[in-house]
């Protein structure tokens, strides 16, 4: 063991030497000069036994001064060896990737391709339909134009037919209404292909109703007059009531046939009327 320790001594001096020689051979103004305060007993900068001239660590601050090599972005490797890659990592945050996506400081990744139709930041979400490309300009549409006849924001619903043209004027000069409210203009206003009272969306509005259910009248011009009109089911007056589309008698004793009769049944003239108020059929004799 001494034999070691002083065959060690003895190389550090030899490299002492060397070094001497090395520097004197140099043309130099300003010469050379040696700080030796960090060798150690065993002749080296380390605190280690072993018989190396000069260690990593060479300020002698018990670290090894090796350079930390920084975080690369978007290699998908762990560059600066603290177990986090690219996006994970906060030294990538703002860093923008070539692949459509940009690193954020949740970690994450943000996508900023938004018209290659691919799933950039891994979210299962393509281009427009990733919350992240809604301020995209490939994501926001014209606006539509409600008055010439074109789709222009492509979301396949042309002028009034677009909830966005809602209040506004279309082709013809009508209000845009969904679902249309206005049945007397002679528009059609929702552009569905029916205008007025022929749309279903003005049925329950007063225009549009029977408004007498006894007069032989088709007071609303929707092809149905009096009792056929759904709005009369339920009325009823002194002679006959509207039921499920049709009138029935209700006055058996005033020799009118109300309701204008149907076919007399096999076996002699007697009809039906239905009464709301007692729940079944009744019969009136004679067809009356």
């Amino acid at each position: 063991m001494k034999h070691e320790k002083s065959q060690n001594k003895v190389m550090s001096a030899l490299a002492v030497i060397f070094l001497l020689i090395g520097c004197i051979s140099i043309a130099s103004t300003t010469g050379c000069s040696f700080d030796m305060s960090g060798l150690s007993p065993e002749g080296d900068a380390g605190t280690d036994a072993d018989a190396d001239v000069i260690d990593a660590d060479v300020d002698a601050d018990a670290d090894a001064d090796a350079e930390i090599p920084e975080e690369i972005c978007g290699n998908d490797q762990d560059d600066d060896d603290d177990s986090l890659v690219d996006c994970a990592d906060s030294d990538c945050v703002g860093f923008q990737d070539p692949r459509g996506f940009e690193c954020i400081a949740s970690g994450g990744k943000k996508e900023t391709a938004c018209d290659d139709q691919q799933d950039n930041d891994g979210d299962w979400a393509e281009d427009c339909d990733d919350p992240d490309c809604s301020n995209d300009p490939a994501c926001t549409p014209n606006p539509e134009i409600c008055s010439n006849g074109v789709d222009d924001d492509g979301d396949s619903l042309i002028d009034c037919e677009d909830p966005n043209c809602n209040g506004s004027t279309g082709a013809s000069g009508e209000i845009c209404e969904i679902p249309e409210s206005t049945c007397d203009d002679g528009f059609d206003n929702d552009g569905d292909g029916l205008t007025d009272c022929d749309d279903p969306n003005c049925a329950v509005i007063p225009i549009c109703l029977e408004s007498d259910c006894s007069d032989g009248v088709d007071n609303n011009s929707d092809g149905l007059t009096d009792c056929e009109a759904p709005e009369c089911d339920g009325y009823i007056d002194s002679t006959i009531t509207c039921y499920a589309g049709r009138k029935w008698e209700i006055d058996c004793s005033n020799g009118i046939n109300d309701d204008r009769g149907r076919e007399a049944p096999p076996g002699g003239w007697y009809e039906t009327f239905y009464n709301p108020f007692r729940n079944h059929s009744d019969i009136c004799p004679y067809g009356l």
